[in-house]
């Protein structure tokens, strides 16, 4: 085993960190696949649920039938903006898991050869 010195002492510190970092890194990759596979169901807000009984009141030259299209129209609106949230949040968690790996694995790597005299 090495001596430990204050150089030694950095580089365990540096492969501490990054092993610390690769398991964060793996529990949010693992976390965006479980996100992917199966994604969070939607529920109904209430805030839009009682925004829908106010259209009655904001559109009173509007038939039922009028209202009910329109607002079959903004919660397919909604829907699609939510879907559309979803990919950008999985997309963005996968990038950060996978590069954050790309980094911490060659500089674990590098720093754990200068401990064992490689470099």
């Amino acid at each position: 085993m090495p001596e430990l010195n204050f150089r030694n002492g950095y580089f365990y510190g540096v492969c501490l960190i990054c092993v610390v970092l690769f398991i964060f890194a793996v529990v949010s990759l693992g976390d965006t696949i479980v996100d992917i596979i199966y994604p969070h169901q939607y529920i109904e807000p209430e805030f839009y649920l009682k925004k829908e009984l106010r259209y009655e009141k904001d559109y009173p030259e509007l038939s039922k039938e009028e209202l009910k299209e329109m607002i079959k129209e903004k919660n397919e609106e909604r829907r699609i903006r939510e879907e559309y949230n979803r990919k950008r949040r999985i997309i963005l968690s996968l990038t950060k898991s996978i590069l954050l790996l790309l980094l911490v694995i060659p500089i674990y790597l590098f720093h754990w050869n200068k401990i064992e005299g490689k470099l």
